[in-house]
């Protein structure tokens, strides 16, 4: 039967400050997995009330615990009672966001191969808190708590005692997720073009290729043993077709939620120029609160025009609009500033296709900010937003550096300032190129 579940701000703020300062004591420990009904074992119990008696947890203790054990341990941790009573001695802190990912491997999926799989490889990765969560992201996403409480609220009393939780993917083939997944990133990489991308393409693909192999070494090693008892061989029996019916009404359901919101925000951001096609792919890119690098290999320079209307804007207060701060891969963030550079359209487009063309970040920067900061000068000389003349705008930054590599003293720095000459005045004629052909299209 349900006793509790995962917490939330507004009832943690209701917890006096004192009942959170003292250690979690043997005597409370014990008390704690009573209300919550949580069954471990004795070693268990040593361990866990080890681990949380400072209320904190470090990258260290949580790598020392196997997969199973974490799952175990977070059953523990910021619990509220059904009636929105937050359980005091269930708050334990975490060392850094950098552990969110590891302890979200549990949501993942039905399949606790393929959830211990990705454990495991987060653990032997040890990936910095970006990358972890862009993998998780990359994965399935962090579960929508919500959602998961709406589902769960939903179960029978069997069902949830039986061992059902709300997961990202439930009822899906997870060996066949893997291969297309797989199967998409090696197209991907076989048709770009874009050495970062590329880049990005192999990350993924050496990772997969890492949870696939270890997800296949435990599957093979469980239902061998399994197969010594009983014929049934599925990892998790309890997660019926009722079960998986239950989950697709509210997956549709949060879905459907999902596209009024963003039509709400279409309309408060006033954006009318998306075809429907642009409107369903750009939600889907930003659902997960990230626009990759892979995601924008495939966007044309309209389109990222377009999307770049729903990325970091703020109201008339200069306060963040919610739903448009999202994570930026590398080379994302780079194409979106040329978009947005001026109110040129023709030098925005050599802009993009400028930088498309370099292959690491360093060479963008060292073209693209000079450029920019150079822009930004040019507009603070007037008090309102200008259509600067963008050909007198390079000749202005070309002179610029001309007259740097004259006073420059050593050889080095000359030949350093006329590396910039050369690449501005290509540039330049580039520019010219594209307007004019704009001009006559």
């Amino acid at each position: 039967m349900q006793v509790s579940r995962p917490g939330n701000k507004e009832e943690l703020n209701q917890v006096k400050l004192d009942a959170i300062k003292k250690p979690i004591t043997e005597s409370k420990f014990e008390n704690l997995i009573s209300e919550l009904k949580v069954e471990l074992l004795d070693k268990e119990k040593s361990l866990f009330q080890s681990i949380i008696v400072d209320r904190s947890i470090s990258q260290e203790e949580l790598n020392s615990l196997s997969y199973e054990e974490m799952k175990k341990l977070r059953e523990l941790l910021h619990r509220s009672d059904l009636d929105g009573s937050f359980k005091a001695d269930s708050l334990v802190l975490f060392e850094s966001l950098s552990m969110a990912p590891y302890l979200e491997t549990p949501n993942l999926s039905d399949d606790d191969y393929f959830n211990k799989a990705v454990f495991e490889t987060l653990k032997q990765l040890n990936l910095s808190q970006e990358k972890g969560f862009n993998l998780i992201r990359e994965l399935g996403d962090f579960i929508n708590n919500e959602e998961k409480k709406d589902f769960e609220s939903r179960l029978t009393n069997s069902q949830y005692d039986s061992g059902v939780k709300y997961k990202v993917y439930m009822g899906k083939d997870m060996q066949e997720f893997i291969s297309n997944r797989l199967e998409v990133l090696n197209e991907g990489l076989s048709t770009t073009k874009d050495k970062i991308v590329k880049e990005d393409y192999e990350y993924l693909i050496s990772i997969y290729n890492d949870i696939n192999s270890k997800y296949n070494i435990l599957k093979q090693k469980d239902e061998a043993l399994l197969e010594q008892h009983t014929r049934n061989t599925k990892p998790n029996p309890i997660y019926t077709q009722e079960v998986i019916n239950l989950y697709n009404d509210v997956v549709k359901e949060y879905e459907k939620e999902d596209k009024k919101e963003f039509q709400e925000l279409l309309k408060k951001l006033k954006i009318t120029n998306l075809s429907e096609d642009e409107k369903e792919k750009f939600r889907l890119i930003l659902k997960d609160e990230e626009f990759s690098n892979i995601e924008m290999d495939n966007l044309s320079y309209e389109q990222m025009k377009k999307i770049s209307q729903l990325i970091s804007q703020r109201d008339s207060n200069d306060i963040p609009i919610e739903g448009t701060f999202v994570a930026l891969g590398s080379r994302t963030e780079a194409l979106l500033k040329t978009v947005t550079a001026t109110n040129d359209d023709s030098f925005n487009k050599a802009l993009f296709k400028k930088v498309k063309s370099l292959n690491t970040i360093e060479e963008i920067n060292n073209f693209l900010l000079p450029l920019l900061n150079h822009i930004d000068d040019q507009l603070k000389k007037f008090d309102e937003i200008i259509k600067l003349n963008m050909s007198k705008v390079l000749s202005g930054l070309i002179t610029r550096f001309q007259k740097e590599r004259e006073k420059a003293e050593h050889q080095e720095i000359k030949e350093h300032y006329q590396g910039m000459i050369d690449m501005y005045s290509d540039f330049q004629e580039f520019y010219e190129k594209i307007k004019k052909e704009d001009e006559t299209s």
